[in-house]
């Protein structure tokens, strides 16, 4: 008997790769249709980073139909009003209120942890009888004219044969789901390194509002959250950054809010430091036979208007 045999077997309509906020709506949305899936991540837990951190009101709309953005904007901060600084003169205050949005309940950005957005869905999920599985880890897949035979791996190492009509790859810009299927990923990095820190400042700015500063040194932008960190820093430098260059330190954000910045900064306590690339990718097709890409495994791009996640 050959050895893929002998492995456990199971079946299900829609087997959902990756339990970030795209895979967790799609298994969301065929549970309250009653088509049985099952979702999957590889990691042990759900990541308790910022990450992204803007929902836009189409998507609290469609939250609002599932019965969760009146909660998700409880558990976040809204804000309708931007401040940029060009050369360290204040140039403009934007208030966006002003504008006579009234075509949605939600007219404004909330700014919220991309943890608790996934808690959220996460919740609503299981709500509906369904339970992300962890870690899991979908090892290989085949598909043919009637489904698609996938191998997973299981915490304890063990391993599983499940049988799928459809595959639905959400797991991110590594996507093992694309890989398989071979789809392109064509695009290009943009040429800016970028640092982040969530964090806690001492200064005169407003919690409430967002802050730009430019200036031919670089770009320093502040976004004001809610939950374990105050704030979120995002920074570029003129100049190139050392292909080895790790995370960057509280001490090197210091320097660079002194550089950047037209209103005095302390930095203190922060929760996530990180140096990150940023690309503009995007697959050749959706789908595969009966195999779908979704969300950042189907497209990335600058998360520049807060339209990433």
């Amino acid at each position: 008997m050959d050895a893929a045999e002998s492995l456990p077997n199971s079946e299900t309509e829609v087997l959902v790769v990756g339990a970030g906020p795209t895979g967790l709506t799609t298994a969301a949305e065929l549970a309250v249709r009653g088509v049985g899936c099952r979702i999957i991540d590889k990691a042990p837990a759900r990541s308790q980073h910022t990450r992204a951190l803007v929902v836009q009101a189409r998507s609290l709309e469609l939250m609002q139909k599932m019965g969760i953005a009146d909660e998700l904007v409880d558990r976040g901060r809204r804000t309708l009003r931007v401040t940029p600084f060009v050369g360290r003169r204040r140039a403009v205050d934007v208030e966006f209120g002003d504008i006579g949005v009234d075509d949605t309940p939600y007219p404004f950005l909330l700014f919220v942890s991309q943890a608790e957005t996934e808690r959220v869905l996460e919740e609503h999920l299981e709500d509906l009888g369904v339970k992300v599985e962890r870690p899991v880890e979908l090892l290989t897949f085949e598909g043919d004219a009637q489904g698609v035979h996938a191998r997973l791996r299981h915490r304890d190492g063990h391993e599983e044969n499940v049988r799928a009509r459809y595959v639905v790859g959400a797991d991110g810009a590594h996507s093992v789901v694309r890989h398989t299927t071979g789809l392109s990923f064509e695009g290009d990095a943009y040429p800016q390194d970028f640092v982040l820190a969530d964090l806690e400042i001492d200064w005169e700015g407003d919690k409430d509002r967002l802050y730009f500063f430019l200036s031919r040194k670089g770009l320093l932008a502040v976004f004001p959250l809610a939950g374990p960190s105050s704030y979120r820093l995002i920074a570029t430098r003129a100049g190139d950054t050392p292909p080895d260059a790790g995370d960057p330190t509280l001490e090197e954000f210091q320097r660079l809010t002194t550089e950047l910045s037209a209103l005095p900064m302390k930095l203190h306590d922060p929760g996530w430091l990180a140096r990150f690339r940023l690309h503009h990718r995007g697959v050749n097709s959706y789908r595969v036979g009966r195999t779908f890409v979704a969300g950042d495994a189907a497209h990335i791009h600058s998360p520049a208007g807060g339209q990433g996640m």
